[in-house]
């Protein structure tokens, strides 16, 4: 699973290094920045996206998946691997379920978590 934020910001050592101003949406990252502080503001200003890949079990019909997003996404897209119907219950800050009907062997899926722009 691997973040992705709008405009290729996916390296923070960029960031944290700069001597000078960064400020594309406000924010002002001077000599001295904490990583997490960094990460925690841009993901605020632009946002952020996670994605991985679940599996509904034999004998179940949900599966819950750990976003790692740090907020309530306002997205969730499942795509199953297979013909069937998916939908998602109970997104919060750290996770979501996703649903199928029926319970009959492995259903394999991708999902993708957003947050929008504060």
């Amino acid at each position: 699973m691997a973040t992705q934020y709008p405009g290729g910001l996916d390296n923070f050592s960029s960031v944290v290094n700069a001597k000078s101003a960064w400020d594309p949406h406000g924010l002002h990252f001077g000599e001295h920045v904490n990583l997490q502080d960094a990460i925690v503001a841009i993901q605020t200003a632009v946002g952020a996206v996670n994605y991985g890949a679940g599996t509904v079990g034999d004998g179940n019909s949900t599966e819950v998946v750990t976003h790692g997003l740090g907020a309530t996404p306002s997205a969730v897209v499942i795509t199953p691997q297979g013909n069937a119907t998916l939908w998602v219950t109970a997104a919060d800050g750290t996770g979501f379920t996703v649903n199928r009907t029926g319970s009959t062997g492995d259903l394999d899926f991708y999902w993708q978590a957003a947050v929008a722009l504060s």
